[in-house]
């Protein structure tokens, strides 16, 4: 029999006499834990896994300096079985003590080598917010098992060090640092379409104010972007475009967005919330002028974008308003009979102030709506 399927046995038959311990473990019965783990101890006094378990069901009885002497014993064995450190970590985290927990699984890796390990020690590291350990693990990972999201981990382990280390120097030193091992991790062919992997990255480089550069990056890369990574670029690129141009030519890339995806409403959010207030006219004139895509295309965020500006002009106490009710009958006129009416109308209905514009809104709908719709009432309702 080799040495691999000896071991398997091996943990089969451990686990199988360890389940009556772990019945009584689940059910409370902590007596009973000690008690069983007592026997198996004394037919095999190095069972680990037996020793961790009756740590743990001496912690619940309020034992709590008998547990620690046990698993400060067990540390100094370094304990490489699953059950083992499951069930040591299970009492470090018990006992308060979740550093001990990156000490199990640090002193486990150095052992046994493996990937699970090795993964384990980086997250145990991150819930106590180790970061120069975590990269430290993160870049051995790496090294042991090449993968690129191993890699990633330890850029940002860097890049969080950076942000929330209050060691001044970390930000100075761990960023930089971060910048320079994505960006050579990038230039390799093998990675340079790793999209997460380049989201990292550009928001390092963002942090660092290399907004010059994203657009650069976002410029070559744009022949294989995915959906996902569309979107980010598209948040990245315009925020570097505020910073480094200036708001003509950022209103122009926001409004082609706009004229390119007519139909995703996330575009004309963004677009509103940057330009209904700064420049209103502008902006109205601008969404009023998609009106003439839509014979062909009667977009539901064509005919609403109006409406949500006027909207956001309410909320951001603007003065000057403009007069919404054209622009609520081209909606009405391609939606008032839609199930979606209600849902798509309660912002604009929300930001009326004005009782005569109510009344006038009201008189709207029921013009346009009631005679299709027998729910007149529940609009006035929601109006009112």
């Amino acid at each position: 029999m080799s040495g691999k399927a000896k071991g398997a046995l091996d943990q089969n038959v451990q686990e199988r006499r360890l389940r009556p311990v772990y019945d009584f473990l689940d059910t409370g019965n902590h007596k009973r834990v000690i008690q069983e783990a007592d026997r198996l101890l004394k037919k095999q006094p190095d069972f680990q896994c037996a020793k961790a378990l009756k740590a743990l069901a001496l912690l619940r009885m309020g034992h709590v300096a008998d547990c620690k002497t046990i698993v400060s014993g067990l540390i100094s064995e370094t304990p490489t079985e699953d059950n083992t450190i499951q069930a040591l970590t299970i009492c470090c985290r018990e006992l308060g003590q979740p550093e001990m927990v990156c000490v199990i699984l640090e002193n486990a890796s150095k052992v046994d080598k493996s990937e699970d390990l090795l993964s384990s020690c980086f997250m145990a590291n991150v819930r106590i917010s180790d970061y120069q350990k975590q990269y430290q693990v993160a870049l051995n990972l790496y090294k042991l098992h090449p993968k690129p999201p191993y890699f990633a981990w330890a850029v940002m382990s860097l890049y969080v060090k950076a942000e929330l280390d209050p060691d001044p120097s970390s930000l100075r030193i761990s960023l930089p640092l971060a910048e320079k091992m994505m960006g050579k991790f990038l230039e390799e062919e093998n990675h340079v379409n790793s999209e997460h992997e380049l989201s990292l990255y550009i928001l390092i480089l963002f942090r660092l104010g290399n907004y010059k550069k994203i657009l650069g990056i976002i410029e070559r890369l744009s022949s294989y972007e995915t959906p996902d990574l569309t979107g980010f670029c598209y948040k990245v690129k315009s925020e570097c475009i505020r910073m480094t141009e200036g708001q003509e030519t950022f209103a122009d890339f926001l409004e082609s967005r706009i004229v390119d995806n007519l139909e995703d409403w996330a575009y004309y959010e963004n677009y509103i919330h940057h330009f209904g207030v700064v420049d209103e006219r502008r902006a109205r004139e601008f969404l009023g002028s998609l009106e003439k895509y839509l014979p062909s295309l009667p977009s539901r965020s064509i005919l609403l974008s109006p409406l949500f500006l006027y909207s956001h002009l309410v909320r951001n106490n603007f003065t000057e308003l403009f007069d919404p009710t054209p622009y609520l009958r081209k909606y009405l006129f391609y939606y008032g009979s839609s199930s979606s009416f209600y849902a798509d109308l309660e912002t604009f209905f929300s930001s009326l102030i004005s009782p005569e514009l109510k009344l006038e809104v009201a008189q709207i709908i029921k013009e346009e709506v009631y005679e299709k719709r027998e729910e007149f009432p529940q609009v006035r309702k929601r109006i009112h």
